[in-house]
């Protein structure tokens, strides 16, 4: 994400976390699910807030349900749900957009990890925990941008997010940062929040652009 002043701001926010400085804000989940990613110990914040992660904290809180008996009873040892990465952003798009009122999208995701027989209680719960899910990460992103959005002190500001993770994968992130956000900033700091395809790579591009230019070859 960046912000748009006069200059150009390429947060990068995700990056935002050095040693144990949200440390305070992690839970056994995110600990699991950063010890076992790429690159562990970096992009903390990151694989907190952003959409490509959420499916794999909702998998780790559905299967520590599970192991407690609070969830699929009798279904999850023959399941895929012990599987890292069997629920994607895709899934937790169809649970996010899942109005049904017999839970056809979340039924069609459960159906995917062989969780098939699963009760109505089963796939209301998971509804309920995949929207927590869904929340702490855009309460944690708009925190981020609103400490941002007051450090700057600007009297008008607009924030540039990636577009289809907001608007196309999960249909309620956008609004909730941006609600959260509003509620977060100070009065006098108006901002914008839009969402723009490749935020990040046209974000470095213009602040590449706007450094002064180095001297020609002789």
């Amino acid at each position: 994400m960046y912000a748009l002043l006069q200059e150009f701001v390429k947060a990068e926010m995700g990056a935002l976390s050095v040693g144990d400085d949200l440390a305070r804000f992690t839970t056994e989940y995110d600990k699991e699910l950063d010890m076992f990613s790429t690159n562990p110990g970096e992009q903390i914040l990151e694989k907190m807030v952003s959409i490509m992660y959420l499916g794999e904290i909702l998998r780790l809180v559905l299967v520590k349900m599970s192991e407690k008996g609070l969830l699929f009873i009798g279904n999850f040892e023959s399941s895929k749900l012990k599987e890292r990465g069997s629920i994607d952003a895709d899934d937790v798009s169809l649970i996010e957009n899942d109005t049904t009122e017999n839970h056809s999208f979340t039924r069609f995701v459960l159906g995917k990890l062989n969780l098939q027989d699963c009760s109505e209680e089963d796939s209301r719960i998971v509804r309920h925990v995949c929207g927590v899910v869904s929340e702490r990460g855009a309460f944690l992103a708009a925190a981020g941008l609103a400490a941002l959005i007051n450090r700057m002190d600007q009297p008008d500001m607009t924030i540039a997010a990636d577009g289809p993770s907001l608007n196309i994968y999960h249909p309620r992130f956008y609004g909730l940062m941006q609600s959260r956000t509003e509620e977060l900033v100070k009065p006098e700091n108006k901002f914008k929040l839009v969402c723009l395809p490749n935020a990040s790579a046209i974000g470095a591009a213009r602040v590449a652009e706007a450094l002064p230019r180095p001297p020609p070859f002789p």
